[in-house]
């Protein structure tokens, strides 16, 4: 979800008349879509950058890039919102989910992915930066304000990818490593997610696979996991070309503790 602000409607373009189906509006997928809105419980919320087009006669901003064959240099502009729009509206979202869900639980996130290009006249990593922070403050601002009504919670997908792993992008900076993006998810499944018959995937072993992505572990380690090879592992790690990995103790130990939970599985 792009820097939020209410969707230009208008109707000319460009000079020339338009109609909704340009935008895409559908009613079957609009009354579909009330359906869920109406007997879903959980809703999350996920918010990507704060770059933005707008309708300069009203102001409004744009849901998707304008189609090119109707895009108006005079008209159709770009701007960064800032912190206190984007948490008027994210609280505007809020209160709308509660005047009409008013059980439903709200789960925000960060959308991780960077930027990989810019209309700002700045480089693209100094613009994803901003970008980024700008709607870190607003969702910081609304959580503060609402986490202690009950219904509104953060999940730190942005400040694990950052903040965890040292190499979580593939070479195109657009898409996470796989199993780097199978923790963040198995994570958020024990958290969050009800398990009535105690078959949710090993967070344990989703760590060790998304160490092994991020480089803090050596592939084979990734290999024999995937393979059980208890006893390959634990001789692996025991060899000293193994205190040449990342905090190689504690990744002994987690690495034991994960052959303990096999077993415990096999028992």
């Amino acid at each position: 979800m792009n820097g939020l602000g209410k969707t230009a409607g208008s109707k000319r373009l460009s000079g020339t008349a338009t109609t909704k189906e340009i935008y895409g509006y559908d009613e079957a997928v609009r009354t579909q879509t009330k359906d869920l809105f109406d007997t879903t419980d959980t809703f999350i919320l996920t918010f990507g950058l704060s770059e933005v087009w707008y309708d300069a006669e009203t102001q409004n901003v744009f849901l998707r890039t304008v189609p090119k064959q109707y895009y108006d240099p005079d008209r159709n502009l770009f701007r960064v919102s800032t912190v206190e729009e984007n948490r008027d509206n994210i609280d505007a979202i809020y209160k709308l989910i509660r005047k009409h869900r008013p059980d439903a639980k709200i789960i925000v996130t960060l959308f991780p992915i960077p930027l990989i290009a810019t209309f700002r006249d700045e480089s693209c990593i100094t613009a994803n930066s901003v970008s980024k922070s700008v709607l870190r403050v607003a969702i910081d601002e609304v959580m503060r304000a609402r986490k202690d009504e009950g219904f509104i919670f953060y999940w730190p997908s942005y400040e694990i990818v950052m903040d965890v792993f040292q190499a979580p992008f593939k070479q195109d900076r657009g898409h996470l490593e796989a199993p780097i993006l199978d923790f963040i998810m198995i994570q958020f499944e024990h958290i969050w997610c009800k398990d009535e018959d105690g078959n949710l995937p090993s967070l344990l072993t989703a760590w060790v696979l998304a160490r092994v992505s991020a480089g803090f572990l050596p592939d084979r380690v990734g290999k024999m996991v995937h393979k059980r090879m208890g006893v390959n592992l634990l001789a692996f790690i025991e060899k000293p070309l193994f205190e040449n990995v990342t905090e190689s103790e504690a990744s002994r130990v987690m690495i034991r503790t994960l052959m303990a939970e096999w077993d415990a599985e096999d028992s």
